[in-house]
């Protein structure tokens, strides 16, 4: 029971004005609510309580104090308060002018330096105490020490100990007397808003208000020295009542699954801790059906930067990175590379065998012959050969064969390279790195139209990830769902087709670049297999890895504020889980516990290639077999996706079942199947040189078919948002067959762009624009993760959605995405295949 006329106010009426708005008295009259704590055996049993715990000396000056005569006057004084807050209509749902009621009573208008705030609270004292009111200076020491002594009578209080306690007591103290800190920090609570039953369920207050506040409380009596302590915001989780919840129909606890809790934002000196409010709120009883399951306050978030090891290792690799780019930069900025460039010389060597270049391995080794007067020398001085074709850009002799790729000059002049130094540093160089990045120029056997399909898919999946990582942040979250409901909305909802159509992109690739490498080199060679891999790995993993671990050790420096909790979901498994990531094995060994769960991706795309020579050997050698290993590739995906899900206990959706994520989402047998449609298209691509002819009515009913999967595909299940959840079955077969569909639907229009038959969409797909930005999409991918988690884990308050709220964050990510995408291709992408280059040149 709250005992005390101090206990009124007990942690400024948190238990009032928090909780009871959620229960059956909202409509009652505060003071009458507040009167019934207050009687005149309470407030005699607290004061003659207080007496055994006080100093000697501020125990004379209280036992000079008629007790009795006090009670009745602090009566007389409640008894106004109480009428006066009924007087201003006060409820229980409506406490957030309170401080301006106290200070009606307490202070006069206009007074607002602390020599008047003491007047003001004199002259209070007066009237309750007469000829025996003390000094206020006097009378101060005895509030500091009393109040926290009254604190124990509140509820839940008692565990609260030490500092936190007593400078709760100088809050109070500062809150009686009006001093403008204490009024900014009870200011700054979180209240009850409207929307509650929407979802609203954020009371996040003030943040920076709270933040703000620098209490300093001078040195009066006894004290010593003054006293000092600083606001410290801290976010209170309170269950919300389930009668509540049910009067609304459940539709708050329907969006955000099962038991809800109301974040209410708070402000304690920072002498308190998590723990601290922790303990006082769970031994309060609170009002209605509600709990109290903890805390969190500011300064327990994040650990300091200067005892993270992990994160100083990675600013320290940041960091080289970093300078390798600036000094890389200067060297050739200031053309110190020309200068240490030593003089040209000749080799005698027998057999030169130049390498190759596609677009998707890197293991060119162009080497410039010298050209004399139209010819090149042939190691002869009385014979010259006739220079009668170019390959790479480079002159070509007679004796060199465009496809064997063979020299057969016996003297060959190399072009002076400087020092290896030098040139590890100039591959970090932005003359070098960036006009290669934002480079329009495509190969005359590129695919140009995989550009556009490349920027676009990532564009949706930004475009699905702002709804879906801001839907906890929004104050309509009822409404948010509804609109989700719309027709116009489905498209949006099935962006998990973008990701298909990046394993389609992969298979294309790999096919059609190994199969034409093997045609290069006139069958299978050891080294291409090997290069095959070592290329891939070069081309993943330098990025990747980075970013992973700056995700894992930084990003909980990046933020603070009201909704921002120290750390990412997904963050902590790193330290245990991090391994599985190096080896891209994270989407099937503790897959439940990923580090940087959306690498998930790069995990399936990377095994993929890995088996992808399984198919294509047999292509090239036997496309028959060939082509029935992808049927049964295509009949074991089939089987394995069908029985996973047919297994899986609690719902086959995404969202309404919390193991189909890790049990069949991101399990490589269940999302093969667009990448195999891919290795087919890159095959036919292969097999026919991109020069297919189709007569031209069987070209457009191609085409309105694909246009038709592709719709299908993406909006029939916007019958489940209209007649409720579809059969196990139906589910089954849509998730099984959707995506190859998917997968042979884009898989056409990749055909007839490449082959002459696209038309206008081939025009807007292979917009050379496309082609910078399409270099970038590996790397967007992965960054615009940080990007929208720190901006809203990072807002002070919620979002009312819309569309065009959307619609202007959207183009926010995307553009970010982009310029973040650059600087982190340019510090730990471009260079390290710029040296991989050098390395296989060499």
């Amino acid at each position: 029971m709250m005992k005390g006329w101090v206990a009124v106010f007990g942690i400024f009426a948190v238990s009032a004005t928090c909780f009871t708005p959620l229960g059956a008295q909202n409509t009652t009259g505060i003071g009458s609510f507040l009167r019934s704590f207050v009687n005149r055996e309470n407030i005699v049993g607290v004061l003659n309580s207080i007496q055994g715990d006080l100093s000697p000396q501020l125990k004379a000056i209280f036992q000079q104090i008629d007790t009795d005569a006090i009670a009745t006057q602090l009566l007389n004084q409640t008894d106004r308060i109480f009428a006066e807050l009924d007087r201003s209509n006060f409820t229980l749902s409506n406490l957030a002018a309170l401080p301006a009621a106290l200070s009606q009573i307490f202070a006069p208008a206009g007074n607002n330096g602390n020599a008047a705030q003491n007047a003001s609270v004199q002259n209070f004292l007066q009237n309750i105490l007469g000829a025996q009111a003390p000094n206020i200076d006097t009378y101060r020491p005895l509030m500091q020490e009393a109040l926290p002594l009254l604190l124990d009578q509140v509820p839940g209080m008692q565990l609260v100990q030490g500092q936190c306690k007593k400078d709760i007591g100088l809050l109070l103290e500062g809150l009686l007397t009006g001093q403008a800190w204490a009024m900014n920090m009870f200011d700054s609570y979180g209240k009850p808003p409207a929307g509650i039953l929407y979802g609203n369920l954020k009371w996040l207050g003030q943040y920076d208000e709270c933040m703000r506040v620098e209490a300093t409380i001078p040195k009066v009596g006894l004290q010593k020295i003054d006293q000092h302590f600083k606001g410290e915001y801290c976010k209170a989780y309170i269950k919300f009542p389930s009668g509540v919840a049910a009067g609304a129909g459940g539709n708050a606890a329907l969006l955000m699954g099962g038991d809800q809790f109301i974040q209410l934002g708070t402000c304690f000196p920072d002498s308190c801790t998590s723990a601290d409010i922790t303990m006082f709120g769970q031994g309060t009883t609170l009002m209605g059906n509600t709990t109290f399951p903890g805390a969190q306050c500011e300064k327990s978030k994040v650990p300091k930067l200067s005892e993270d090891p992990k994160a100083i290792a990675c600013i320290a690799v940041v960091s080289v990175f970093a300078f390798f780019l600036v000094v890389g930069t200067l060297i050739e900025g200031f053309g110190i590379d020309k200068i240490v460039t030593p003089a040209k010389r000749s080799h005698q060597i027998e057999n030169y065998v130049n390498g190759f270049s596609n677009g998707g391995f890197v293991m060119d080794t162009v080497v410039p012959l010298k050209e004399k007067n139209g010819h090149i020398p042939n190691g002869n001085d009385s014979h010259v050969q006739d220079v009668n074709t170019k390959s790479n850009g480079e002159a070509v002799g007679n004796g060199v064969s465009v496809n064997d790729v063979v020299v057969s000059e016996k003297t060959r002049v190399e072009e002076p390279q400087a020092p290896a130094l030098v040139r590890l540093f100039t591959a970090f160089s932005l003359y070098t790195t960036l006009p290669r990045l934002l480079s329009t120029h495509q190969g005359s056997a590129a695919i140009t139209c995989l550009n556009g399909i490349r920027v676009m898919s990532i564009g949706w999946v930004v475009l699905g990830h702002t709804y879906s990582f801001g839907l906890g942040n929004v104050d309509n979250i009822v409404f948010a769902f509804e609109e989700t409901k719309r027709f116009s909305f489905t498209a949006v909802g099935n962006a998990f087709f973008s990701v298909d159509s990046f394993f389609l992109l992969s298979g294309v690739l790999a096919a059609y670049l190994f199969l034409r490498q093997l045609r290069r080199e006139n069958g299978i060679r050891p080294k291409t297999m090997i290069m095959y891999y070592v290329h891939r790995i070069i081309r993943l993993s330098p990025l990747y890895y980075m970013l992973t671990f700056i995700y894992a050790t930084l990003t909980i420096y990046m933020g603070s504020g009201p909704m921002w909790n120290g750390k990412l979901p997904d963050g902590e498994f790193c330290a245990n889980n991090w391994w599985t990531n190096l080896l891209y094995l994270n989407n099937v060994i503790n897959n439940r516990e990923q580090c940087f769960a959306l690498s998930w991706y790069i995990a399936n795309d990377f095994q993929f290639y890995v088996v992808a020579p399984l198919f294509l050997i047999p292509l090239y050698l036997k496309p028959l077999i060939g082509v029935l290993l992808l049927l049964l590739g295509f009949v074991g995906y089939g089987l394995a996706a069908a029985f996973t899900l047919a297994g899986m206990e609690g719902g086959v959706h995404l969202f309404g079942n919390p193991n189909f994520f890790a049990d069949y989402y991101i399990i490589p047998w269940c999302r093969i199947g667009p990448y195999l449609v891919g290795l087919m298209v890159g095959f036919i691509l292969y097999k026919t040189d991109l020069k297919i002819k189709f007569n031209k009515f069987l070209a457009a009913l191609c085409w309105l078919v694909s246009l038709g999967v592709i719709f299908m595909v993406v909006y029939v299940r916007h019958d489940e948002t209209q007649n409720g959840p579809w059969e196990k079955d139906a589910v089954i077969a849509y998730e099984v067959i959707s995506r190859p569909l998917w997968a042979l639907a884009l898989g056409w229009v990749i055909i007839a762009c490449a082959t002459g038959y696209g038309g206008f969409i081939n025009t807007i797909l292979s917009y050379q624009a496309w082609v910078p930005l399409g270099r970038l999409t590996f790397a967007v991918y992965f960054v615009h993760v940080f990007i929208i988690t720190i901006y809203q884990s990072t807002r002070i308050n919620d979002i009312t959605i819309s569309d065009f709220t959307v619609a202007i964050l959207f183009t926010a990510y995307i553009t970010l995405s982009y310029v973040a995408a650059l600087v982190a291709s340019l510090l730990f992408e471009a260079p390290i295949l710029g040296l991989e280059k050098m390395i296989l040149r060499k």
